[in-house]
């Protein structure tokens, strides 16, 4: 059975729309719609409007917009199901056992995917733990990894043989070949991973997604990779996983570390941090940031200490930056990684360093202090520059005033000079928020328009009123049910001058007798519509009735002017 309309509709009510994407990014209020930077592409002014009200989003940048249910299965590359489950729990309700749905291709492709990669997995662990392989057994020794460590993190090894021992279970070429597991050139089955100890990289759901594999006994210049990864596939994307995410999920809530490599999060959980992932060598990325905001309220950055290790920190620290979280720092010496710190000072050693990490505000002035001579005018004329831009991305307040305090003391600025440049930056921070939606109808779509449509197409529009009165039934229709009869009944189709409103209007004629709500959701589901009917739901309309009755009188009134024609 399928999840029942009610149902749906009491997740989503449960769910309010700015509660959930202020999640990810920083939204701001102007009149009655919630505006922030898009988090589906790069821009530095912010054209992705949210309201409340209607509870839908749309992107007047890249034209991505929906409701809340669409939001998190785009930025979290969910499914429905999953993304129902993810909303479910974040409403605390309970969602029935006995759901089936009706899996389509891609995600009966993703099942079988995720059944090889748990063969696999066991293929992997029973190679090991056969104890033929000396080579992988010294190195779990000499890494001090216990066999709690090893079961919790199912490591295992890999020889020659994967392949016959999927095709003993049944699985197809082809789906054993989308895994990446196996190549096959010219049907000659080649395994990927040899010779290697292998992480298997598991889902927050608990499926196997994909694999990292370590070479043993590797020395520096060697042709090939120390560390190999999984190829992105139907079931994996690095950009969007974190090694460790599994375990790390139900022990985050307060606080999550963040580093590198697999081994370092392997050391770190077997000596009692728990609440470790990798992002498996690369800064973090924009989808892992995303799925990190969801889970913990503080993220410690524990990178190698290396000049390549702080930049990935610092990219990190952007990518982090807009998602609310409290962002910290951990700094040490003596070590190269946090692997190597926490083996050679011990857990105490490496709390106490937790304890003693810095904020992002600090962190990045501290680089930045490494670039000047504050003892040059000129130079610190610079540093002041950089460190306003740093403090202006803050939106709290008070944590502002505190910064600006702490680092005028440290590094001998005036208060007074950090606060005025801040005002003009603050200035030019308010232009960029100055577009207003609320002022009249012609106004609003006309700057809706501005940003969405193409030049050629603008002034088309701006010049047809038909369009701008479309824009308006179709708001209407999706309101009132017995509004939507009346129309059906009395404004055929042949009215609607524009393509993608007549296939909205069509759409909804079709479908007149749902209820509104469960119209909306459909509409909004619908890839061909979705696009269009968020941004018209952008325009804000005052009286209602008064509203109906305009709309009643000019498209009767198109209708028999057609007629007319047509005579």
């Amino acid at each position: 059975m399928r999840y029942t309309e009610e149902l749906i509709e009491e997740i989503k009510k449960k769910n309010d729309i700015v509660d959930v994407i202020s999640k990810y990014i920083t939204l701001k209020r102007k009149g009655r719609t919630y505006f922030g930077l898009c988090p589906f592409h790069g821009e530095k002014t912010p054209s992705f409007a949210v309201s409340q009200d209607k509870q839908i989003f749309h992107c007047f940048g890249c034209g991505k917009g929906g409701g809340v249910i669409q939001f998190v299965q785009e930025i979290e590359n969910t499914s429905f199901k999953e993304t129902l489950k993810i909303l479910a729990d974040n409403a605390k309700i309970e969602l029935p056992n006995n759901f089936s749905v009706e899996e389509s291709e891609l995600e009966l492709k993703r099942k079988i995917a995720y059944s090889i990669n748990l063969e696999a997995l066991n293929y992997f662990k029973g190679v090991l733990y056969s104890n033929k392989y000396k080579e992988a057994t010294k190195y779990i020794l000499d890494r001090k990894l216990n066999s709690r460590t090893i079961q919790a993190f199912h490591i295992g090894y890999s020889v020659s043989g994967l392949y016959e021992y999927l095709n003993k279970k049944g699985f197809k070429d082809e789906d054993i070949a989308s895994t990446g597991l196996v190549n096959f050139n010219y049907n000659v089955p080649q395994e990927k991973f040899q010779n290697r100890l292998m992480f298997p990289i598991i889902d927050g759901q608990g499926n196997v997604v994909g694999f990292t594999a370590r070479l043993l006994n590797y020395t520096k210049g060697q042709k090939e990779p120390k560390y190999l990864n999984s190829n992105d596939s139907i079931v994996y994307n690095k950009s969007k996983t974190l090694f460790g995410y599994n375990l790390a999920k139900k022990n985050s809530r307060e606080q999550l570390i963040v580093v590198e490599g697999c081994m370092d999060a392997i050391s770190l959980y077997q000596r009692g941090f728990e609440n470790v992932v990798a992002s498996l060598g690369t800064a973090l990325t924009k989808e892992q940031a995303r799925l990190i905001s969801r889970n913990t309220k503080q993220v410690i950055i524990a990178y190698d200490q290396d000049g390549a290790g702080k930049n990935a920190t610092i990219r990190g620290l952007d990518i982090l930056a807009d998602t609310k979280i409290d962002l910290r720092v951990l700094e040490f010496t003596g070590a190269k990684d946090p692997d190597e710190y926490i083996i050679k000072y011990g857990t105490e050693k490496f709390r106490e360093q937790i304890n003693k990490s810095i904020s992002l505000v600090a962190f990045k002035a501290k680089i930045l202090k490494e670039k000047y001579n504050l003892e040059n005018p000129i130079e610190k004329a610079q540093f002041l520059k950089e460190i306003v831009i740093i403090l202006s991305q803050l939106t709290n307040e008070i944590e502002k005033e505190i910064y600006v305090s702490e680092l005028a003391k440290k590094y001998n600025l005036s208060e007074q000079t950090i606060n005025n440049e801040l005002n003009k930056i603050h200035i030019e921070d308010v232009k960029m928020y100055s577009v207003d939606f609320d002022k009249n109808m012609k106004n609003t779509i006309n700057k809706t328009l501005e940003t969405v449509e193409t030049k050629e197409n603008i002034n088309i529009i701006k010049k047809n009123k038909q369009i701008q009165e479309e824009y308006i039934l179709i708001q209407l229709l999706t309101l009132d049910k017995k509004f939507r009869k009346r129309m059906l009944l009395e404004v055929s189709l042949d009215v609607i001058s524009d393509k993608e409103n007549y296939n909205i209007v069509k759409y909804i004629y079709e479908n007149y007798d749902m209820s509104n709500e469960q119209l909306n959701e459909n509409i909004l589901q619908n890839k061909e519509l979705v696009k269009r009917y968020t941004l018209i739901n952008t325009i804000e309309i005052s009286d209602l009735e008064q509203k109906k009755k305009e709309v009643y009188y000019i498209f009767k009134k198109r209708k028999i002017l057609l007629e007319k024609k047509e005579i």
